[in-house]
């Protein structure tokens, strides 16, 4: 309890911008990124800033492939400088700013719920009971995949940063984001406790990119908390994988239905793989028979 307390308040702090920090010695490689011009985000309106992008050197559009789709890291600031990192698998070529994939963007979000009602968990500390319930060790860390571009349609933020990290075909694409939807059922099976700053969405991020073998950009900088002086962002618990131990991913992958689908029978596969949070991260409990989970609703 005191523990948490103690984050609780420097999170608090944070939050209203009152903390500053140092740098915890990371350091990205100089050219470790490159812009990235391929979209109307990319440029600035008078309503609105551009959107940064970027990829890194090791991402390269393939040749001889009819549809080019790509794996890309992004952010949203949630308070005074700290970001929400998300994972996103969608073509390449946008359709437009507001919905830039259609319907074919696939998204990864960690999230904090309350394992004690069953809901979201409240993270707005101008609530007393966001306090009192994160002390209490009401909030657990999940993870869930969508069919949609969660950040503008649920949360309602509008991205800040993008940073490109793999580029293949559609069919390459999506076997990753279903690979990667096998860490998110391990993640939501073990429900660990949610802390805010070192055990957080940002953590089920860094977990995925490692067990699809992705790399962490250095745009999104662990444990750096004065990052607006030069063009970094930061994103506590991105220092942090829960990757299991016995993680392997062409083994699970061997296994899997999705295995030697392709075209419209694998993005069938993908789309049925991604019902939501409601549905997904309380999965492990609905399936231990508890009585206390809220039943799903005829889809």
């Amino acid at each position: 309890m005191a523990r948490r307390m103690a984050k609780l308040a420097l999170a608090a702090t944070l939050a209203f911008g009152v903390f500053k920090g140092t740098e915890a010695g990371f350091d990205p490689q100089p050219g470790q990124l490159r812009p990235v011009f391929n979209q109307s985000a990319a440029v600035a309106s008078d309503k609105k800033p551009a959107i940064r992008e970027y990829r890194v050197p090791s991402a390269v559009i393939p040749t001889g492939v009819d549809e080019v789709w790509r794996v890309r890291i992004g952010s949203w600031e949630m308070a005074n400088g700290g970001h929400h990192t998300f994972l996103e698998f969608a073509p390449y070529r946008e359709i437009s700013k507001a919905n830039p994939s259609g319907n074919d963007v696939y998204q990864i979000q960690g999230i904090a719920m309350d394992n004690v009602r069953f809901t979201y968990a409240v993270l707005n500390f101008k609530d007393t009971d966001a306090y009192t319930r994160y002390a209490s060790g009401d909030y657990v860390l999940k993870a869930f995949g969508v069919n949609q571009d969660h950040n503008r349609k649920v949360f309602g933020k509008e991205p800040m940063s993008y940073v490109d990290l793999y580029y293949g075909s559609k069919d390459d694409v999506l076997k990753m984001y279903l690979d990667a939807l096998n860490l998110t059922e391990a993640i939501n099976r073990k429900s660990d406790s949610y802390e805010l700053l070192d055990h957080n969405s940002n953590s089920v991020q860094r977990t995925l990119l490692d067990g699809l073998g992705l790399p962490v950009p250095g745009l999104y900088a662990p444990h750096h908390l004065n990052t607006m002086t030069n063009d970094r962002i930061w994103t506590p618990g991105m220092e942090l994988s829960l990757l299991p131990q016995d993680w392997d991913r062409q083994k699970l992958r061997e296994k899997s239905d999705y295995a030697k689908l392709s075209g419209d029978m694998l993005e069938a596969a993908a789309r049925a793989a991604s019902p939501g949070a409601d549905v997904s991260v309380w999965a492990p409990e609905r399936a231990a028979g508890n009585p206390k989970v809220p039943k799903l609703k005829p889809r």
